[in-house]
C-alpha cells in the first residue's frame, strides 16, 4: 500500500491539545494587566537574625571602650611629641 502525499498547504489538521487553545485576546491581556495591580503586598517579618543584627547595630547609652595607637613618625616635632605623650597618658 503506497502512502499519498498531499500537496502543499494540505496537510492534516493538528488536532493537539494545542490546536484547541485560543490565543488571548487584546482585551483579556488588558483585564489580567489591570488586575496586577491591585494586589496586595503585605511585608515579611524579619528573620531572628536579622532582628539580633539591628539590635547589635542600634545607638548605645554608654559606648565600648575605643583603643588608639599612637605612632611618631621620623620627623615628628618636639610639640606633637609632648600632645603624643599627654595622650598616651591620659587616662580612659
Amino acid at each position: 500500500m503506497a502512502l499519498k502525499s498531499s500537496p502543499k498547504g494540505q496537510g492534516k489538521r493538528d488536532t493537539g491539545p494545542k490546536a484547541k487553545r485560543k490565543a488571548p485576546t487584546p482585551s483579556a491581556k488588558a483585564a489580567k494587566v489591570a488586575s496586577m495591580g491591585t494586589k496586595r503586598v503585605t511585608p515579611k517579618k524579619p528573620k531572628a537574625r536579622v532582628l539580633r543584627l539591628l539590635k547589635a547595630k542600634e545607638p548605645k547609652l554608654v559606648e565600648d571602650g575605643k583603643q588608639a595607637l599612637f605612632l611618631k613618625g621620623t620627623k615628628c616635632p618636639q610639640l606633637l611629641q609632648t600632645v603624643l605623650r599627654d595622650l598616651v597618658r591620659m587616662p580612659c
